[in-house]
C-alpha cells in the first residue's frame, strides 16, 4: 500500500481543531446526527438536582474527557503511520486499509514506549456524503505516562456539519473505560462534546464546552425532560480521580 493511500488516517484524525484542548478528532452522520440532534436518552429531571446528585457526573465527565486529551496527546493518529520501518502487515487500498505500528519502534527515541496498536481505516458509505471508519486495538500499548489497553471505534462523515463519534472499550492507566462519545463544533470557536449519563431518574444529556466564565476549565449544560441546567467546572489543580469542583446555575455546587 502506498504512503499516499495511508495518508488518508492523518487527514481524518485531525478533522477537527478544538480551541478548548489539543486533541486528534473522529458513526455516521446518520447514526451520530449533527450538534443538534439529541444524544442518548433523555428520561430524567435535572433542574431540581444538587450536588450530591451532580458531582458524581461531573467527576466522571471531567476523567472521561481529560483522560481522552491526554491519550490523543501522547498517542496521535497523525503520527502513528510516519515512519515506515515501525509499520508491519500493511495491507489494503485507500478506501480499505490496516497496518501494525510498533510503538517502541516509533516513540521510543524520545520516551518510554512498548506495545502495539493494529489501525483498520476504511470508506463505509459514499452518499450523500463519504463516511469513514477507524478500528483501532491497543495492544499493551505503553506511551510515556499513558498505559493503554482495549480498543476504540471512530466513525466519521465528511458533511460540514456533521458529528463525530468515537467508542472506547479500554483500560487507561488503570482506569477502565467503557462509553461513546460526540464531538463536534457549533462553529470555529465552540467545540462541544457530548456524553450520555444514567442518574435516578433516568437520563440524561452532557454537553461540555469552553468555559463561560472567568476561572471556569468548561461549561457543562445538562439537559433532561424537563430543561437545561448550566454549570461551571472551576480550572484547578487536577489528577486522574480528583474530584470536579464547580456551580451551577440552580444554585447547586459540587465537590467545594
Amino acid at each position: 500500500m502506498s504512503r499516499a493511500g495511508r495518508s488518508r488516517l492523518a487527514h481524518l484524525a485531525l478533522g477537527l481543531t478544538l480551541g478548548l484542548a489539543a486533541c486528534d478528532l473522529g458513526i455516521p452522520t446518520s447514526a451520530a446526527g449533527s450538534v443538534d440532534t439529541p444524544f442518548g436518552d433523555v428520561e430524567a429531571e435535572v433542574l431540581a438536582l444538587d450536588g450530591e446528585a451532580l458531582g458524581p457526573v461531573m467527576t466522571e465527565l471531567l476523567l472521561r474527557f481529560r483522560s481522552y486529551v491526554a491519550l490523543r496527546d501522547v498517542i496521535s493518529f497523525s503520527d502513528l503511520d510516519d515512519q515506515e520501518a515501525c509499520l508491519t502487515e500493511l495491507s489494503g487500498t485507500v478506501d480499505d486499509f490496516r497496518f501494525v505500528v510498533d510503538l517502541g519502534c516509533r516513540f521510543g527515541g524520545a520516551t518510554a514506549a512498548s506495545g502495539q496498536m493494529e489501525v483498520r481505516q476504511r470508506q463505509i458509505d459514499q452518499d450523500p456524503e463519504r463516511v469513514f471508519r477507524v478500528d483501532a486495538a491497543y495492544r499493551s500499548a505503553h506511551v510515556g505516562d499513558i498505559e493503554v489497553d482495549g480498543t476504540e471505534q471512530i466513525v466519521e462523515s465528511e458533511s460540514e456539519d456533521g458529528a463525530s463519534v468515537r467508542t472506547l472499550a479500554l483500560t487507561q492507566n488503570g482506569f477502565e473505560f467503557d462509553y461513546a462519545f460526540r464531538l463536534g463544533q457549533l462553529d470555529p470557536e465552540t467545540p462541544v462534546f457530548d456524553y450520555a449519563f444514567d442518574i435516578a431518574g433516568g437520563g440524561i444529556a452532557v454537553r461540555l464546552t469552553n468555559p463561560a466564565t472567568v476561572g471556569a476549565f468548561a461549561s457543562v449544560i445538562v439537559t433532561g425532560i424537563d430543561g437545561r441546567l448550566v454549570c461551571e467546572i472551576r480550572d484547578a489543580a487536577w489528577e486522574p480521580g480528583d474530584a470536579a469542583r464547580g456551580t451551577c446555575d440552580n444554585g447547586a455546587s459540587f465537590g467545594l
